[in-house]
């Protein structure tokens, strides 16, 4: 990993290692208990916040063809770039799923210098791969087929709670993502969280 990127990358460790002993505990636990697998697993950052209904159905018809469903961000600020998906959450088929289930040891066992490579030039900065292509670069090495889809398909938002020294708070969207195609409505009295008004002590 790239010094510059060092604190990010210590989380996102720390994210795929709970999500990881997740995975092992109860999803596989689960399944073995039931005798049966699920077809599709859905996996999102504890911070989503679901803004309308979700149909699978619709999401999959995008592309049936499809391993994986993620959202296209192509309207968001800074854009993504070609080698980088959208890490807030995955619609994946079941068999393909254990990549991000255990994604932990995917980030262990991946040529992670091969990723940094592959956006030399092309990355910020030129600080190596960021979460989201990191996660494009481990999708593709697993020869998942990934399919972005709009806000809409996958109507959520990462939220969180700003609170005020004055008292009160505030529910606002932090990592703001959204499509050209078929956006996401945004309720109007929600406000991305740079643009919340601090009150003054």
């Amino acid at each position: 990993f790239k010094r510059r990127t060092g604190v990010n990358n210590r989380n996102i460790f720390k994210l795929y290692l709970g999500l990881q002993k997740l995975w092992e505990k109860h999803l596989i636990t689960t399944e073995h208990y039931m005798g049966v697998s699920y077809d599709y697993v859905m996996i999102l950052r504890e911070d989503a916040m679901w803004l309308d209904d979700f149909n699978l159905e619709k999401l999959i018809a995008t592309n049936p063809l499809a391993d994986a469903y993620v959202l296209s961000c192509d309207l968001r600020d800074p854009p993504l770039i070609p080698l980088e998906y959208s890490d807030h959450g995955i619609v994946i088929k079941r068999e393909k799923a254990a990549v991000i289930g255990r994604y932990f040891h995917q980030l262990l066992v991946s040529d992670l210098n091969g990723c940094h490579e592959s956006v030399r030039g092309i990355a910020a900065n030129n600080t190596g791969c960021n979460s989201g292509m990191l996660f494009y670069w481990i999708l593709q090495q697993n020869n998942i087929t990934v399919q972005r889809v709009p806000q809409s398909l996958l109507p959520f938002e990462r939220s969180m709670i700003v609170g005020f020294k004055t008292g009160g708070s505030e529910l606002c969207i932090h990592r703001y993502c959204q499509s050209e195609e078929a956006p996401l409505p945004i309720p109007g009295s929600m406000k991305q969280c740079r643009n919340v008004t601090i009150p003054v002590v």
